[in-house]
């Protein structure tokens, strides 16, 4: 019995995935990245790993908008090269259903 249990609990259904979950939805400004403009990502962030056999995320981070990516510049670090003069740029850690993070750096 106690090998069942084990055996279904390793097989069992993969996670959703939280940019179709999104989708779905249909209420977020964007859910992927290809979702803004080429100058911008969606801050829509969770991570996928296999597991087991079956496919785990995390739930997803965000507020689901298009944020412009930016860069701190020069040497100073000046992180107030924003378009919008209340945001300011910002180091993040962003992916989309990889097993990892890369950074971005966009105004928030």
């Amino acid at each position: 019995m106690t090998t069942l249990l084990i055996l279904l609990a390793c097989t069992g259904e993969d996670d959703p995935d939280p940019g179709e979950t999104c989708a779905t939805a249909g209420t977020a400004e964007c859910c992927y990245d290809a979702d803004c403009p080429s100058t911008a990502f969606c801050w829509n962030t969770w991570t996928c790993v296999e597991k087991n056999g079956r496919r785990v995320c995390t739930d997803a981070t965000g507020d689901q908008t298009c944020h412009e990516l930016c860069e701190i510049a020069g040497d100073s670090g000046d992180a107030y090269n924003c378009v919008d003069l209340t945001e300011e740029c910002q180091p993040y850690e962003h992916g989309q259903g990889t097993d990892f993070t890369e950074p971005v750096e966009a105004c928030f």
